[in-house]
């Protein structure tokens, strides 16, 4: 049986109460205390009512109370010796029992508090009345192996749930894991190869521009045909767009060759020179028709020339035998611009 006073005031005594609280050393049972072992540590019994010192909270913090419990509770009390007295330690979380800011008044309460037995309100002395263990008999080494055992049971249990657990998580890991893998190897097998995808670019790209250049040249060749379809006479030496038309006909100064319903003369146009008279290929001349009128400039398209007269001015009739038109003649203005006429014979 011991009686428990702060070492920084002597005279103070822990006494049972709700909130244990100290009060001025008398002889009343109430504030003497059994100090019984208990595992590694203590129980603090009161010898007047029986109850224990244990702490307000299981997972105390600083400023938690210290009261009294029917039992006594999750945790060993561990006294400490210090340089001068001890400390009261609650379980294995270095909270320390802790007189409230250290009055020396009655009442005054006690608090859990991180250790600090440097300070004197955290140490306690403890005095010896008798040799009494508050009618519990000592607990033995048997009895410690036992507690110890049960303690390892419930550990044990405790363990094989948490191991059932994780068995349980890792399976569920596993299968979205492969669900996963099976939802991967679809995307890939739904889409083709990034190599052949660029091949098929590739591929149509090139297509496309051959396309864009034969549509380019079709086009351009289908304007020029439908000009000259549209024109009665219409030449000009060495020139593109006519021989991608027509590659395999050389024009002579004498041939000529009949359109479909239009009867095209395709020939070129001879500068008729004013002085000399002799002719030599170069710009298209101004032309004029049989009739008279205005010389006007030759219509051009794709550096094309094109010489407008009338019908019977290029033809005097229609050979059945050969399917060949008979040419007559064409006529051009001088090139100064005068209004006589140069006849340039076609036949």
């Amino acid at each position: 049986m011991l009686a428990t006073s702060s070492e920084a005031y002597p005279n103070q005594q822990v006494e049972n109460m709700h909130y244990t609280a100290t009060y001025e050393l008398t002889k009343f049972l109430r504030i003497k205390w059994y100090i019984q072992r208990s595992g590694k540590g203590y129980k603090i019994k009161n010898v007047q009512s029986g109850v224990y010192l244990s702490s307000y909270s299981p997972n105390p913090k600083n400023a938690t109370p210290v009261g009294t419990s029917l039992t006594h509770g999750p945790a060993d009390w561990h006294i400490i010796r210090t340089h001068d007295g001890f400390t009261i330690q609650y379980g294995e979380d270095g909270k320390a029992i802790d007189l409230h800011h250290g009055l020396d008044t009655a009442g005054n309460p006690m608090h859990l508090w991180d250790a600090a037995p440097q300070h004197a309100v955290h140490r306690w002395k403890f005095e010896r009345i008798g040799d009494e263990v508050g009618g519990e008999a000592a607990e033995t080494v048997e009895d410690r192996i036992s507690v110890l055992c049960e303690q390892i049971r419930k550990k044990g249990i405790q363990i094989a749930m948490k191991d059932a657990e994780i068995l349980t998580k890792d399976r569920l890991l596993a299968r979205k894991e492969q669900e996963l893998q099976e939802a991967l190897q679809t995307h890939h097998e739904a889409l083709p190869n990034n190599g052949e995808i660029q091949s098929q670019m590739d591929a149509l790209r090139n297509q496309m521009e051959r396309l864009e250049l034969l549509v380019q040249d079709n086009v351009l060749l289908l304007n020029t045909y439908v000009h000259w379809l549209q024109t009665p006479f219409a030449t000009k030496p060495n020139n593109t767009m006519y021989n991608k038309v027509f590659p395999n006909y050389r024009l002579a100064t004498k041939d000529f060759k009949t359109g479909l319903k239009d009867r095209l003369i395709l020939r070129p146009l001879v500068r008729v020179g004013h002085e000399t008279q002799t002719g030599e290929v170069g710009e298209p001349p101004r032309l004029r028709s049989s009739e008279g009128g205005p010389g006007r400039p030759t219509a051009s398209l794709a550096h094309g020339w094109a010489a407008q007269t009338s019908s019977r001015d290029l033809w005097d009739g229609w050979d059945k035998t050969t399917r060949k038109g008979v040419p007559r003649h064409s006529v051009y203005t001088r090139p100064d611009g005068g209004g006589g006429r140069t006849q340039v014979d076609t036949t």
